[in-house]
């Protein structure tokens, strides 16, 4: 149960500090996140743990 409650938190909360993640990623290593790739991105992992679990 706790590997389905903790990526589900963990996205969440990406989500909610959306800018203050993108502007610590600028600052810190020169890298600007388009959201639209990260969530492409997103989308493609969890299809993949999908039909690794299943």
């Amino acid at each position: 149960m706790l590997k389905f409650i903790i990526p589900a938190i963990l996205i969440i909360l990406l989500l909610i500090f959306w800018n203050k993640v993108s502007e610590f990623l600028v600052t810190k290593f020169k890298i600007k996140l388009n959201i639209l790739a990260v969530a492409f991105f997103s989308f493609i992992l969890v299809i993949v743990l999908i039909l690794l679990y299943f």
